[in-house]
């Protein structure tokens, strides 16, 4: 860590965005699951430190209209077992329910998780499925929009994501992985959600980033779904990733089925 680097516990939402608009070199702090190790290795060096984990306005969910919003801060423990994503995304609450051990998801946060690493991130695939936005002061954006701007090493260092809201609707889902033996991310994940004729194919991997796989999706109208996958190319991955992409989808299709 830098030896000049100073704290700051902002004590409210908008103290907090002044901060990380005005301090040069500014890096939010939530759970820092993610954050802390990076800085011990000196692969983030930020002047400043803004901590945000006693914004109450960041850490809850709740509904608003026809959506649940998930504030940045929520820990994985309390997505995973909120009734609010239980009744209405069973699926989600599984798969952050997978989400390390349990010292990390009572610790980790949706933001950091998705700011640190939104491309290997459980999350991404969920969120591309369900059609998810990103909420930064002043705007929200698609989660594709959102992953546009991250790349493959995360979210810029000033970007504040307020929360993500997803809409409710009425479908079947499943997720599956295959997780790295010692560092637990997935190395790769499909997260399959179906609304009436509508298939979203969400993939994760950690030679891509997350994509829709939408030639799968429009062939899944047909008859035989399970053909479609086997037939179906899978860009941008690897021989191998596709092969892991194309299983992980027969066992959540066979699972929504």
């Amino acid at each position: 860590m830098r030896p000049d680097m100073a704290f700051h516990r902002p004590h409210s939402l908008a103290e907090a965005i002044a901060m990380i608009d005005r301090l040069p070199n500014a890096q939010l702090l939530a759970g820092g699951q993610s954050l802390v190790p990076e800085l011990r290795r000196g692969d983030r060096q930020p002047t400043h430190l803004v901590s945000i984990d006693q914004l109450p306005e960041l850490s809850g969910l709740s509904k608003r209209g026809d959506a649940i919003f998930i504030g940045a801060t929520a820990t994985h423990d309390a997505i995973a077992t909120s009734p609010l994503i239980k009744d209405a995304f069973p699926a989600l609450a599984k798969l952050v329910g997978s989400i390390g051990d349990l010292q990390v998801r009572n610790r980790g946060t949706l933001g950091g998780a998705i700011a640190a690493a939104a491309y290997r991130s459980d999350y991404s695939a969920a969120f591309l499925a369900l059609g998810a936005r990103v909420h930064i002061p002043g705007t929200e954006l698609p989660y594709d929009a959102y992953l546009a701007q991250c790349g493959f090493d995360g979210a810029p260092p000033n970007m504040f994501v307020l929360g993500v809201s997803l809409p409710i609707a009425d479908h079947t889902a499943a997720y599956e992985k295959i997780s790295h033996p010692a560092a637990g991310y997935a190395e790769c994940g499909v997260f399959a959600s179906w609304s009436g004729s509508e298939a979203r194919i969400a993939v994760i991997s950690d030679t891509a980033p997350p994509f829709r796989w939408t030639a799968l999706e429009a062939e899944l109208r047909a008859d035989d779904a399970l053909a479609a996958v086997d037939s179906t190319p899978v860009h941008p991955l690897t021989d191998y990733a596709a092969e892991l992409a194309r299983a992980l989808t027969r066992r959540a299709l066979k699972t929504i089925a």
